[in-house]
């Protein structure tokens, strides 16, 4: 999923690569022209590659803690216990309030038309929603909900 993300900067970069074997404008313009693709390029690499790294999600006691890259969504795991999972995504994500969303990646904070608060952690093809009691809906791969459902479970059977 990583090098598909990447893959507009990779185009952003072999363009202005391209550009500087063109022998059809003055240099000053190339220059110009080159700075502004590798800096399109540079920081859709950095964000792209900052997300993949930073997101994670932390089970510690009562609480789980959910990084995805800047943004961050504290809540305790009893919320979780019981949390139903539909495959109703598509509107939840609309209105970003605090958050991106990139063709299939989705990280931050949202919100519903309802007005409810959602935190998306999800780059797959198969993102379900989960409404938890905490005050805001959860979006999460599928494989991933079922990870934290049987992390709360040994949790809470301790």
């Amino acid at each position: 999923m990583l090098f598909q993300e990447l893959t507009p900067a990779a185009v952003l970069f072999i363009c202005a690569i391209g550009l500087a074997f063109y022998g059809g404008l003055e240099p000053r313009k190339k220059l110009f022209a080159i700075a502004i693709l590798c800096v399109v390029g540079s920081a859709t690499s950095a964000s792209t590659a900052m997300l993949a790294l930073r997101s994670k999600i932390d089970i510690n006691g009562g609480t789980a803690t959910l990084h995805a890259g800047f943004w961050k969504a504290k809540l305790p795991t009893a919320a979780l216990v019981n949390a139903g999972a539909t495959e109703e995504v598509s509107d939840s994500l609309r209105k970003r309030k605090n958050g991106m969303s990139s063709r299939g990646v989705n990280a931050g904070w949202f919100e519903d038309p309802n007005g409810k608060r959602v935190f998306a952690l999800s780059a797959g093809r198969t993102p379900v929603l989960l409404t938890t009691n905490s005050g805001f809906s959860l979006v999460l791969d599928q494989s991933t909900a079922d990870e934290i459902a049987q992390c709360v479970h040994s949790e809470s059977s301790r």
